[in-house]
C-alpha cells in the first residue's frame, strides 16, 4: 500500500482496488466497488496499517483510496473515490 519519499514521513497512505470487465454489459467496472466492498476495504486497510506502521514511526495523516476501472483496453482511475 502506498508509497512515501525517503526524506519525509509518510503524509497520506494510498490503497487502490481495481475491477475489470471485457464489456461493459454487467455495469461498469467501477460499479462492482459497493459500499459494502468500501467497508471491508477500509477495515483491511486499518489492520494493515495497525500491524504495520511506518519504519519512521510516524503516523499517516489520512488514508486515500482510488478505484482503477478496466472496460476492454479503456482503463480509468478515480483518485480518492473514498
Amino acid at each position: 500500500m502506498g508509497g512515501r519519499d525517503r526524506h519525509r514521513p509518510y503524509r497520506q497512505r494510498l490503497g487502490a482496488h481495481g475491477e475489470d470487465r471485457a464489456a461493459d454489459w454487467y455495469g461498469l467496472p467501477a460499479e462492482a466497488v459497493t459500499a459494502a466492498k468500501q467497508r471491508r476495504l477500509r477495515t483491511l486497510a486499518a489492520r494493515f496499517l495497525a500491524e504495520h506502521p511506518p519504519v519512521d514511526g510516524s503516523a499517516a495523516r489520512s488514508i486515500r483510496f482510488d478505484v482503477v476501472a478496466v472496460t476492454g483496453s479503456t482503463i480509468d482511475v478515480i483518485e480518492a473515490a473514498f
